[in-house]
């Protein structure tokens, strides 16, 4: 199964959470909570399944009560963002006092 999680194939992550049954929506939400937690360097293929995951079971998942999940990635990923934005700034005063 975490190979099929880590394809980066569009067609085929797509087709996979369409056809996925309702029951099992909560718990892919929550592996790819934890997933992105727990193994950042594979961010980018997780969301490919979290943006399939929303467009065709966001309902489900609200009825459900996953409101907390998905808020657990947001924030995730907000403070990643802000991380990666302090980390450029340096990276270029870096460049400029090793340029000197």
């Amino acid at each position: 199964m975490y190979s099929i999680v880590l394809s980066q194939d569009d067609q085929l992550i797509e087709n996979t959470v369409r056809n996925l049954l309702t029951s099992k929506v909560p718990a892919l939400l929550q592996a790819l909570a934890q997933s992105i937690v727990k193994r950042p360097q594979q961010t980018a293929t997780y969301l490919k399944w979290l943006k399939y995951l929303l467009r065709w079971h966001l309902t489900s998942l609200l009825n459900a009560g996953q409101q907390q999940a998905i808020a657990q990635i947001k924030s995730v990923l907000s403070n990643r963002s802000r991380n990666i934005v302090e980390l450029s700034k340096l990276k270029g005063k870096m460049s400029v006092l090793l340029g000197q």
